[in-house]
């Protein structure tokens, strides 16, 4: 609600645009962003603590983001940084 506002556009319309886009929903467009973002941070500061990349990200704990982490990139956060 809040970034179709600040697009000055409604949310159904903003869904709509992404899905067709980049054939995801709007959930799954975000949390591609923020893991996008985390993987940026993980590369930049080696030994950041898992906890500060997901506040960082936007998500409330280390859990919650390494599990989005694994289903997006098919790995942990731990093991897709040992694998750069």
């Amino acid at each position: 609600e809040e970034i179709s506002k600040l697009l000055n556009t409604n949310r159904t319309y903003l869904s709509k645009m992404i899905k067709d886009s980049y054939s995801c929903t709007f959930r799954d467009f975000v949390n591609g962003k923020r893991i996008d973002e985390a993987k940026k941070l993980l590369l930049a500061q080696p030994g950041i603590k898992l906890d500060s990349v997901a506040e960082s990200v936007g998500y409330a704990d280390a859990s919650h983001f390494s599990k989005r982490f694994k289903e997006i990139e098919g790995v942990s956060p731990k093991a897709w940084l040992s694998s750069k």
